[in-house]
């Protein structure tokens, strides 16, 4: 199974457009331009993902559906509140778990992933991975997703993702 977590593209501050609140703030130009990018190079790379679980904020559904667009296959989206920030990174497990997918985007927000990321690859949440906004991590597993047992395969940061 593969894994490939993504943070949600740069959104607009709190006080900008008139909004109140951090759960309604919408991508930016440059996050949805990042973003296409990352689904580019998604392509590139030979992922074909058939899910994305995304957190039910704006600025995460709309990464979802930026990735969804870009994406050759076109990847159905499904909201998880389990995605929302301050969430547990372990309570995601079971509805990925429950997924038939094979291969499955989750797009949501830090530190809730960098976790996320850390827990699966090492045990341990408080391994250092940050995810940087419009970042991908792919993680690995043999069969069910279990903490400790996924094997990352890559990391690209905005920064490796604009040069490529």
């Amino acid at each position: 199974m593969e894994l490939l977590i993504i943070r949600h593209g740069e959104a607009v501050p709190v006080d900008k457009q008139k909004i109140r609140k951090d759960a309604d703030r919408t991508l930016t130009a440059k996050g949805r331009k990042n973003t296409a990018q990352t689904a580019k190079i998604l392509n590139k790379m030979g992922c074909e993902p058939q899910l994305i679980l995304t957190s039910p904020l704006v600025r995460a559904r709309q990464t979802a559906e930026v990735l969804s667009k870009h994406l050759q296959n076109k990847a159905k989206i499904k909201e998880s509140d389990l995605l929302k920030p301050s969430t547990p990174p372990d309570q995601i497990l079971k509805e990925l778990n429950d997924a038939r997918e094979q291969s499955i985007i989750i797009t949501g927000h830090s530190p809730d992933l960098d976790h996320l990321a850390s827990l699966l690859i090492s045990s341990n949440k408080d391994v250092k991975i940050q995810l940087k906004k419009s970042s991908i991590c792919a993680i690995s597993f043999e069969n069910k997703i279990i903490p400790g047992q996924g094997t990352l395969e890559w990391l690209l940061q905005p920064f490796h993702i604009n040069r490529i």
